[in-house]
C-alpha cells in the first residue's frame, strides 16, 4: 500500500527544521526530503515482490528504509547473475541520474521491506538546491565505488568459505544496532551459491562446518553469531575498516553459475 503526505506541497518553501540527509549517520531523512522537494511515495513489500524488472523504463530511484533487496541481471541466453544485495539505507535504480533510460538489472525484495520511491526530477532538483544533500549523495556513491573495488579484491583473494561468511554477516546486519546474533529467513542454499559464485554442494559443506564450529545455527532458518567474523578476519589483502558491511564488501559474485 502506497502513502504520500497530503501536506507536502504546503510545507515546501517554509524551510525544514530537520536536514534532508544526516552525514553522521549516513541516513536520508525522508520526511524532510518530502516536505522540501516532494516526489516521495512510500510502500511496503513482501519477500519475493519485484520492485522493478530489467529493461523497464527508468524514471526514478528507490531508497530502502527496511528489509533487503537483491539485484540481478539476466543475459540474452537466460543466465542470471546476482550482482548486489542491499540493506536499509541503500539506494537502487540510481542509473537514472547518469542518463540510463531503462533498468540494467532487476530488483527483488528477499525480505519484507519498506521502500521509498524518489521521483527522478525531484532527486536532481534536490541535489542542485541542497548542498548538504548533494554532499550526502556524493559520499554515498563514492563509497559504493570503493565497495566495487573491494568486491574485485574479494573475488581474487577470498576463498568461497570467506565469501559465504561475509554474505551471512551482511544478511544478519552484523555491526548494526549492537546485536551479536541475528536471524536470516527466506534464503536457501541455491541463492547463497549464486551470490558467492560456487556450487550448492560447497555451500552445504561450509554451512555444516560453520554450524559444527558454533558460528551459526541452521535449522530451517539461519541464526548468525558474531563469532563468524573470525572466518573473514585472516588472510587476504588489507581492507578498510567499516562498521557497516556492504554487499560489495561481502564479495557478491557477478559471475553466473555454470
Amino acid at each position: 500500500m502506497n502513502t504520500t503526505s497530503a501536506e507536502a506541497g504546503q510545507l515546501r518553501g517554509q524551510g525544514a527544521v530537520m536536514h534532508v540527509a544526516d552525514l553522521a549517520s549516513g541516513g536520508l531523512n525522508l520526511q524532510s526530503f518530502e516536505s522540501k522537494f516532494g516526489g516521495v511515495t512510500r510502500s511496503r513489500h513482501k519477500s519475493g515482490d519485484l520492485l522493478y524488472e530489467q529493461g523497464q523504463p527508468a524514471d526514478c530511484m528507490f531508497y530502502l528504509e527496511q528489509g533487503q533487496i537483491q539485484l540481478a541481471v539476466r543475459s540474452a541466453q537466460g543466465k542470471q547473475a546476482i550482482i548486489g544485495l542491499l540493506t536499509a539505507g541503500d539506494f537502487c535504480g540510481e542509473g537514472y541520474l547518469v542518463g540510463d533510460k531503462v533498468r540494467s538489472s532487476a530488483a527483488r525484495c528477499i525480505a519484507d521491506s519498506a521502500v521509498a520511491r524518489l521521483d527522478g526530477a525531484n532527486m536532481v532538483r534536490a541535489m542542485q538546491q541542497d548542498l548538504r544533500f548533494a554532499e550526502f549523495c556524493l559520499t554515498y556513491f563514492l563509497d559504493r565505488t570503493v565497495r566495487l573495488t573491494e568486491r574485485l579484491l574479494s573475488q581474487h583473494f577470498d576463498s568461497c568459505e570467506q565469501r559465504l561468511a561475509r554474505i551471512l554477516l551482511l544478511l544478519a546486519n552484523h555491526g548494526k544496532e549492537g546485536r551479536a546474533t541475528r536471524v536470516i529467513r527466506n534464503l536457501d542454499q541455491k541463492a547463497l551459491a549464486q551470490m558467492i559464485g560456487t556450487s550448492r554442494s560447497r555451500v552445504n559443506y561450509f554451512m555444516n562446518k560453520f554450524r559444527d564450529l558454533g558460528f551459526i545455527d541452521y535449522n530451517g532458518h539461519i541464526v548468525v553469531h558474531g563469532s563468524l567474523l573470525n572466518v573473514v578476519q585472516h588472510d587476504g589483502p588489507p581492507r578498510r575498516h567499516a562498521g557497516r558491511m556492504s554487499a560489495s564488501t561481502a564479495g557478491i559474485s557477478a559471475r553466473p553459475l555454470s
